[in-house]
């Protein structure tokens, strides 16, 4: 569910994991881990995971 993050222990530790959208590429979920987005926030404002976000910057290059 969008925007319900959840917790779960890690060897002791806690750990957040938040659902923030998913990529306009190819779909794939992408999450906020521990206050860091798991993804790109383009700068036209798309959501993109790691691995389409460098596929389109080496198509660009």
């Amino acid at each position: 569910m969008l925007g319900q993050p959840w917790y779960h222990d890690e060897k002791g530790g806690k750990k957040m994991e938040e659902m923030v959208g998913r990529c306009d590429t190819c779909g794939k979920t992408i999450y906020c881990l521990d206050g860091f987005l798991n993804g790109v926030h383009t700068d036209s404002g798309s959501l993109q995971c790691f691995q389409c976000y460098e596929a389109d910057t080496k198509k660009e290059n």
